[in-house]
């Protein structure tokens, strides 16, 4: 985690031109830090940002019976106050928890909730599985738009190089499986050849189907098959306005029916809606 910050950090500091940058390290004494800095003449070396790598390495010991939040938004709250005074930004490197949180990923960062509140702006980055090379920058802030952007790390250049907007990248990728799908390509070829545009049959006559005008095999079974057809049945009229709909014939199994957007369809009593 620290390293994919200083790398974050240090691009955007070549795109902006900025003149200095002083990494901090193996500080004991908080403040004491800045103080020190800020001893030379700051008209010379032109200091626009200061990176505390880590945050834990500068910080005060917790009193027995202290209250942390309180301790943590003081101590957070008088480096703001000196970042304001002297205009300039203090960038903290710190840890998250081990504990992933699917709902709200700035609930990982360590420590109390004081941290973050203190801050002007968070960065959080996540990644799948520790191997990956991808990994998702979260960002929220005061003076800034949340948003995620998703990167990637080179490992020839040892740089984290920016592959876009998360959503939109995750929204791509959703489009180019769905394009590669040999199910899709079936339904497709298949909708194409009608003369109403569209196709009624179980899920054996479509896995046959499958096999003929794709030469793979669409699942391995009936039953995954249906399982599949229900996940993509809001991709199927996005992407291509096809409407799908299943007939249940009880032991018999259900029947698939497909159809273009154009055509008008009358459901039976007995049809069953595709949720997912």
């Amino acid at each position: 985690m620290t390293y994919v910050l200083c790398s974050v950090v240090y691009q955007t500091l070549r795109y902006y031109n900025i003149a200095a940058v002083y990494l901090v390290r193996e500080v004991v004494i908080f403040l004491l830090v800045f103080r020190k800095i800020f001893q030379l003449n700051i008209n010379l070396v032109d200091i626009k940002l200061i990176i505390i790598d880590t945050l834990q390495k500068i910080r005060s010991q917790s009193k027995l019976g202290s209250n942390v939040y309180q301790q943590d938004y003081a101590e957070i709250g008088m480096v703001k106050s000196f970042a304001d005074k002297h205009s300039i930004s203090v960038m903290f490197v710190h840890h998250l928890r081990k504990m992933k949180d699917g709902e709200d990923q700035f609930n990982m960062i360590s420590g109390s909730t004081a941290i973050m509140g203190a801050s002007d702006t968070s960065f959080v980055i996540t990644k799948k599985s520790r191997s990956d090379s991808n990994a998702t920058l979260h960002i929220t802030g005061r003076d800034i738009e949340s948003n995620e952007l998703l990167i990637s790390f080179n490992k020839n250049t040892c740089q984290w190089e920016l592959i876009g907007d998360a959503q939109e990248v995750a929204k791509q990728r959703e489009k180019s499986e769905y394009e590669d799908n040999p199910i899709v390509m079936t339904i497709r070829t298949l909708l194409d050849e009608s003369d109403d545009g569209s196709w009624t049959g179980n899920a054996k006559s479509l896995l046959e189907a499958g096999e003929t005008i794709t030469g793979l095999h669409l699942a391995s079974s009936s039953r995954s098959l249906n399982i599949t057809l229900k996940k993509l049945h809001k991709q199927l009229r996005e992407y291509d306005n096809i409407i799908y709909t299943i007939t249940s014939n009880g032991n018999a199994g259900p029947t698939h029916y497909f159809a273009t957007g154009a055509k008008t369809y009358r459901p039976h009593s007995d049809d069953t809606s595709v949720t997912d």
